[in-house]
């Protein structure tokens, strides 16, 4: 099938551009404030409230959207605000770290339908300039540009958050535009594989893996679509976090942990975090969790840590079990409505993004602004609409 080349219009481009800039709040780049220091952290600080500002005015001046994905994604950051006052924590922090979580949804929700494209392309050509200046950091700083294994993005474990919008935006733009296989794509992928090769990170390099391989085979094998769908990632998370963070069963798989990836059988001290936060959840956070700095309490040995290792058990840390039933309750609708769309290229390839992160899910968080715009853009993107222009 030839390219559909669309022909766009300046104005649609400016509006590409501006959205990228509501976009910088929620990938807040650590090399820019080690070199700007206190000055760039309010300049963020402002931005993100300019950026939510933006993004409420999108949502009641178009034609907005509103599902239950969507309602349920705000309801957990709202629910992480609520815990975070009741547990008189640091509202800068939720500023800080939670609210470009609820400009992302808003955003997409405002931009709805119509322009949900747009937003595609905003989203990939932003993620693109950071992969590519996130990359040069690594090379020009092996050993980390800010501290140890941290480079111009984050930590090198936080590179997914990257790739994903990246490499995954910028095939569901191919599919849209009856493209097979784009340079643009092609250079993505070899960013996105730059970052956890030089980085090192065991959990994103699988994850990156495993997205690469599912999104060949929904793409270029439909039948691999009837098995490849949102629940076959999103039940396959719970059970294997389950019996990792639980069940300890990684104990058993010695020849895997530590042969093939090189870690220790604790999983890079995952363990004693896992413990420590089973022993922080219950009591007055059992309902709504600690809120957006229970992680001041996650303290194993003499390091701080600031999540739990784990998405569900993240959810239930800072949320509480309100917090964790609305995430599942997110996972379970999108997989609901993506199953009945699964035949569609752009469904199965959005189901295969969704999947990346839930992979990252059992050993890391993926509870930031990075999922939750993806998975926004994703409720929202009309399948059915690009039927005429993918190549199924």
């Amino acid at each position: 099938m030839p390219e559909i080349r669309l022909r766009r219009p300046m104005s649609y481009w400016v509006v590409v551009f501006g959205i990228s800039l509501l976009l910088v709040p929620m990938f807040p780049a650590r090399g820019i404030q080690a070199m700007w220091g206190e000055e760039w952290l309010q300049l963020l600080r402002l931005w993100n409230g300019v950026a939510f500002g933006a993004a409420l005015i999108i949502w009641t001046s178009r034609s907005r959207v509103t599902n239950a994905v969507l309602v349920c994604a705000l309801g957990f950051n709202c629910v992480v605000l609520l815990s975070t006052v009741l547990c008189d924590g640091s509202l800068k922090v939720w500023w800080e770290a939670w609210l470009p979580c609820c400009t992302a949804v808003i955003l997409a929700a405002g931009m709805g339908k119509s322009g949900s494209l747009q937003l595609l392309y905003a989203v990939f050509g932003f993620t693109f300039v950071l992969s590519g200046i996130n990359a040069a950091s690594m090379i020009l700083y092996p050993g980390g540009m800010v501290d140890v294994s941290v480079y111009f993005l984050e930590n090198r474990n936080a590179v997914f958050s990257l790739i994903f919008p990246c490499l995954g935006g910028s095939l569901l733009i191919d599919r849209i535009r009856g493209v097979a296989f784009s340079a643009r794509s092609l250079i993505s992928f070899v960013l996105s594989l730059a970052q956890v090769l030089l980085g090192g990170s065991a959990t994103s390099t699988i994850a990156l893996v495993v997205f690469s391989v599912s999104a060949f085979l929904v793409l270029v094998q439909k039948r691999s679509r009837e098995i490849l769908t949102s629940w076959t990632y999103v039940l396959a998370s719970l059970v294997v976090s389950f019996l990792v963070v639980v069940l300890r069963v990684h104990h058993c798989l010695g020849f895997i942990v530590s042969g093939l990836f090189g870690k220790s059988m604790t999983l890079s001290g995952r363990d004693q975090v896992w413990d420590k936060v089973f022993s922080l959840v219950g009591g007055d956070q059992l309902i709504f969790g600690g809120g957006a700095t229970a992680y001041s309490n996650l303290v194993v040995g003499n390091t701080q840590y600031y999540h739990a290792h784990n998405a569900y058990l993240q959810a239930l840390f800072i949320g509480g079990l309100v917090g964790f039933a609305l995430l599942v309750a997110m996972l379970f609708l999108y997989s609901y409505k993506q199953y009945h769309l699964r035949y569609h290229a752009t469904s199965a390839l959005s189901a295969v993004i969704i999947g990346g992160y839930l992979i990252v899910a059992i050993c890391e968080t993926m509870l930031g602004p990075s999922f939750f715009l993806m998975l926004s853009i994703l409720a929202v993107l009309p399948v059915t609409a690009f039927a005429n222009t993918k190549m199924n």
